[in-house]
């Protein structure tokens, strides 16, 4: 499932900029510092939020969930979502010579993983949906693994730069290189979906 919207906010110090599809976004800081060159991926793993399905006695539980679900695309229904955040700094500093070199990356992944909730169900209800809800995380984990690929590589993608004639054009190179590793992860993760069949493969799906 894939859902995507852009959006770019530039100030004469600041760039910032959003990707969403249902599954990411990115935001970049850029400031000015002398500190040595060095990256760490700051990673928090992902918040839960729940919707709530009521289960009822004589109905499968397929069905209960497509009416609960608040999750929809292209005209289908779908159980859990994962929706994660980068935020990522960089450092830059200018030579004597008017050259102008990155001195630190550091980026920030945080994520939320929306999942059923299911209540006052049979017993039969209550094991199918404990399989389910366990091989759902496991798949929507994946697509937040992916975001922490994505991060990690937009982080030492900009701090291998090699040192520019202007932080102007720095700050250009290093856009275009953390939009670039993004239209790379957005094919990634839609390979994940399709070779899962959004989970289906992980169990994740009720027939």
């Amino acid at each position: 499932m894939i859902r995507q919207v852009r959006d770019a906010v530039w100030s004469d110090t600041t760039k910032s900029a959003s990707v969403r599809r249902v599954a990411y976004s990115i935001v970049c800081l850029c400031c000015w510092s002398l500190a040595s060159v060095g990256f760490a991926l700051d990673d928090e793993g992902p918040n839960y939020s729940y919707y709530v399905a009521t289960a009822v006695p004589d109905r499968s539980l397929r069905s209960i969930l497509n009416a609960a679900s608040p999750i929809h695309h292209d005209g289908r229904v779908f159980f859990g979502n994962t929706d994660w955040h980068v935020q990522w700094n960089m450092w830059w500093s200018e030579q004597p010579r008017g050259s102008c070199r990155i001195t630190g990356v550091k980026a920030k992944i945080s994520g939320t993983i929306m999942l059923p909730k299911l209540i006052n169900p049979t017993v039969v209800q209550q094991n199918r949906f404990d399989t389910l809800a366990a091989a759902l995380r496991v798949h929507e984990l994946g697509h937040y693994e992916i975001g922490k690929k994505a991060a990690a590589d937009i982080e030492s993608g900009i701090l291998a730069m090699a040192p520019m004639d202007t932080c102007a054009a720095l700050k250009a190179a290093a856009d275009e290189l953390a939009t670039e590793t993004l239209d790379e992860y957005r094919a990634v993760e839609r390979k994940y979906d399709a070779d899962t069949d959004h989970g289906r493969t992980q169990g994740a799906w009720l027939d």
